[in-house]
């Protein structure tokens, strides 16, 4: 599965070359919600959002996407959920009502979504993110999560 990230070469319309060339059953998207959340976000204010550094490094204006989930809706066989503000990549507990994070936009894409099989948790997890506190915080997300 190729996933999406915030560098030139993981831009949509680079990984979906590939998928529409290759045109593949054995391969796929994965959807990081995280990185999307920044290359969607990021735009608002680029002094504070990391994309534009790696973009900088290639001589290259930032691409900023816009509904990475729609786009590669029939392609998504698993995903990586975690959360962040918009400008890090800070792998955080999704947090519906209070992080920045389209979850409803996420989850319905995903309830049509054909391939999917497999949904991670990305969160960075320290001694305060215990097993319970990581399943209620998915939970919220959807009731259509089975965890």
């Amino acid at each position: 599965a190729l996933e999406n990230q915030w560098t030139p070469l993981n831009q949509s319309p680079c990984i979906l070359e590939v998928l529409e060339e290759f045109n593949s059953p054995y391969l796929g998207f994965c959807y990081d919600a995280g990185h999307a959340h920044l290359t969607e976000c990021g735009e608002a204010d680029p002094e504070k959002s990391v994309v534009p550094y790696f973009w900088n490094l290639n001589n290259m204006p930032v691409y900023w996407e816009k509904d990475i989930i729609g786009i590669f809706k029939k392609w998504v066989v698993n995903c990586h959920f975690h959360s962040n503000g918009g400008w890090q990549d800070q792998h955080l507990l999704p947090d519906p009502g209070s992080d920045t994070m389209p979850w409803d936009h996420i989850m319905d894409v995903l309830a049509d979504a054909p391939r999917l099989q497999c949904i991670q948790s990305e969160v960075k997890i320290d001694d305060s993110i215990t097993p319970e506190i990581l399943r209620n915080a998915f939970r919220k997300i959807s009731p259509l999560l089975e965890v």
